[in-house]
């Protein structure tokens, strides 16, 4: 999806509530003109305490205990990920 599709439709549960966060600055924005707002959304975030159903930590835990893992679409698709820390030295 491309920054010019039309926001009034989203899609899915992440992109409604992108949408609402996107609104949400729009009226504070509105409200308090000599404010700046910004918005992070980081995305595919994995280190320590990570979300134990997201791919990197599946992937080790299934290396440490000789498991297979279950690739979707064939193995052809790709995700950039980012490390928190990477995510703490952009927002802080």
């Amino acid at each position: 999806t491309t920054e010019d599709f039309p926001k009034g439709q989203p899609l899915s549960p992440y992109a409604v509530s992108k949408l609402a966060g996107e609104q949400l600055v729009d009226v504070a924005q509105s409200l308090h003109p000599e404010c700046s707002y910004h918005t992070v959304r980081p995305f595919t975030v994995y280190g320590p305490r990570g979300r134990a159903d997201m791919a990197p930590l599946r992937f080790i835990h299934a290396a440490l205990n000789d498991e297979t893992v279950q690739l979707y679409g064939g193995g052809r698709g790709y995700r950039d990920f980012t490390h928190v820390r990477d995510v703490v030295r952009v927002v802080v």
